[in-house]
């Protein structure tokens, strides 16, 4: 998976079908520890490859936006 995150990032589908910002960052830093992925930029390098589903609300937390991968 190494090497193939920016052009055919396959590690979206080990995600849920619905999934936010912060699980990706999760799991792109566990298989790329080296990469320097901050969440700002996570849209912008994956945008091509996911799509807005709707909202996570959790009580006591700030509400989330949800995405999934594009397949």
């Amino acid at each position: 998976m190494q090497g193939h995150d920016s052009w055919k990032p396959n590690f979206f589908q080990m995600l849920g079908y619905e999934f936010t910002v912060t699980e990706i960052l999760k799991l792109v830093k566990t298989i790329l520890p080296d990469k320097n992925l901050i969440r700002q930029n996570v849209l912008r390098e994956y945008k091509n490859f996911i799509i807005e589903v709707g909202v996570r609300r959790k009580e006591g937390v700030k509400s989330q936006k949800t995405y999934k991968y594009k397949k």
